[in-house]
């Protein structure tokens, strides 16, 4: 795949497609602490993401999320990602394959892109797609960073008890969830 530069940038070099909320998103921690069914919580305050193993799967993860527009409006997505669409979306990996990725990172610029799935550019990802980048959109932004992309990999490549930052963490079979919005675009559910 090739990287395309998008083609209008706002300030900080943020695609046009990225909410600037998307900045304030930081990796929170586990949810269900000592269980054995581990999700990883982003957050910021309009916004909660949650990414965890789907059932005994070990090609296929979940991520959810939900941003609130307003007191009594929000917006609920549940998409189901391959191993490798994962990586891509979180940075781990810059390869994508041509078929549903080259045409959206064409159009919109990014550095990998999958339809119904991600596009990122950077640091700079959206979830399922490219938006507005305004108040109202249903895409999710978030700028991953380190922390983010250790945890991913740590989701992806150990299915095990690790040690992480003063936590124990373990890795198995983790929830499913259920949603309004399901895309299975290139992914394995």
């Amino acid at each position: 795949m090739t990287a395309i530069a998008p083609k209008k940038m706002k300030l900080f070099g943020m695609p046009t497609w990225f909410h600037h909320h998307g900045t304030k998103i930081s990796y929170i921690g586990f949810d269900n602490q000592g269980s054995p069914e581990r999700i990883m919580l982003l957050e910021s305050s309009a916004v909660e993401i949650r990414i965890h193993r789907r059932g005994r799967s070990e090609n296929a993860y979940i991520v959810e999320y939900r941003i609130t527009q307003s007191p009594d409006s929000f917006n609920y997505c549940h998409i189901c990602m391959s191993k490798k669409n994962l990586e891509e979306a979180f940075g781990l990996s810059n390869t994508c394959p041509e078929f549903g990725g080259q045409w959206l990172a064409d159009e919109y610029g990014a550095d990998v892109a999958q339809q119904g799935q991600y596009i990122r550019y950077g640091k700079f990802l959206n979830i399922p797609g490219p938006g507005t980048g305004n108040d109202g959109d249903p895409n999710v932004s978030i700028l991953v960073d380190e922390k983010m992309q250790k945890v991913i990999r740590e989701i992806l490549f150990h299915n095990q008890i690790t040690r992480t930052e003063g936590d124990l963490i373990a890795l198995g079979n983790l929830a499913t969830g259920s949603g309004e919005h399901h895309s299975g675009g290139g992914g394995p559910c």
